[in-house]
């Protein structure tokens, strides 16, 4: 866990995601997606993905070891950002992670 507690900021935490972040990390991914040229790969109202459906999500990342999750949450507990890294499968391909970031709006 991470705590940055910078002069004239809030302090803001980032942690490897949760299986109980599954509603609020839902409702931030559909707020990153429908924010208008938000420079991911969906469009407003192309995040579908329901809260069952990312909680098998979540629970699918923090059984495998070669992908990682992590949110940054704000000082209210409020989820701002994600940093998710997978890993490739193929024994040739170990090396290689892709990895995408993406902040809340108003924390930008």
């Amino acid at each position: 866990m991470w705590n940055d507690k910078g002069v004239g900021m809030s302090s803001r935490i980032i942690r490897p995601i949760e299986a109980t972040d599954a509603a609020q990390f839902n409702a931030y991914r559909h707020r990153i997606a429908d924010e208008p040229d938000n420079m991911v790969s969906l469009s407003a109202g192309e995040y579908t993905r329901t809260v069952d459906e990312e909680h098998a999500r979540i629970l699918t990342v923090i059984e495998n070891p070669d992908q990682q999750t992590l949110v940054a949450e704000s000082v209210d507990g409020t989820i701002i950002g994600s940093c998710a890294c997978r890993g490739v499968d193929r024994p040739s391909l170990k090396h290689i992670v892709g990895l995408g970031i993406d902040i809340d709006q108003s924390h930008r």
